[in-house]
């Protein structure tokens, strides 16, 4: 039994002879080449999506965050910088932040150097640390 297969229609189609093994099944070693192709491309449309949807959006989503943070910045507010200095907003301009980090010190940052908004602590929580001297024995 001789079965003939198509592998694509119109001036380039191409036709190829199966013949059936000793099983009764057809040998089809060599997968047609537009079948080929176009799982080469599925696989690659699929990685694409996965890379977006994992690394791509959350990103996007992250950013879209922190700007709304440095947007909503306002007098009072506690926060921290992306160098890890924890100051209270004093005053908000349009391209600067000026942050006061103990009373009476004063410093201007860029708005992208703030990193995130800080809760208000509870009461207790952000008490004065009372100064203590350390004195070491003689020698």
């Amino acid at each position: 039994m001789l079965v003939v297969a198509v592998c694509a229609s119109g001036p380039t189609a191409r036709t190829r002879a199966l013949r059936p093994s000793a099983l009764g099944q057809f040998n089809t070693e060599r997968p047609c080449p537009v079948v080929a192709a176009f799982g080469q491309l599925a696989f690659l449309v699929l990685m694409v999506g996965g890379f977006y949807a994992l690394a791509i959006r959350p990103q996007k989503a992250r950013i879209r965050a922190l700007q709304a943070t440095q947007a909503a910045l306002a007098p009072g507010q506690r926060v921290i910088t992306t160098a890890g200095l924890h100051a209270t907003v004093v005053g908000v301009d349009d391209a600067d932040v000026r942050l006061e980090v103990a009373p009476g010190v004063v410093l201007r940052f860029a708005r992208g150097a703030i990193a995130q908004t800080v809760s208000e602590p509870s009461p207790g929580e952000d008490a004065e640390v009372e100064a203590t001297t350390l004195t070491l024995p003689p020698g």
